[in-house]
């Protein structure tokens, strides 16, 4: 039996197997989600998984709604698990600016 350090995040993967069984983790055992704790790491995580980021925020939105936590899902995320396309115009403005700002200080 593989175990790592406890707490979120730091599940065994014969835990992440078997909450992939009951969908509470991703098929591959990632994005296991059994708390809000996780639930927040989850959705601060969504561009590090190596599936599409929408099936990702579409299995985080479904583990909310079980957790009863759907205030943490952020405004910009649609039901379909896309991203609101205003809101992430905003986003990439926001991050172009800061690049720009990054560039010109020198880093």
């Amino acid at each position: 039996m593989t175990v790592e350090a406890s707490g979120p995040g730091n599940r065994s993967t014969e835990e992440r197997q078997e909450m992939a069984r009951k969908g509470e983790a991703m098929p591959d055992g990632a994005y296991p989600i059994g708390t809000r704790d996780e639930l927040v790491k989850a959705i601060k995580a969504v561009g590090r998984g190596n599936a599409p980021g929408s099936t990702i925020r579409r299995h985080i939105m479904k583990r909310a709604r079980a957790l009863g936590a759907t205030d943490l899902i952020p405004e910009s995320w649609t039901s379909s698990g896309q991203l609101a396309a205003s809101l992430l115009a905003e986003a990439v403005q926001a991050r172009a600016a800061a690049a720009k700002t990054w560039l010109l200080t020198g880093g």
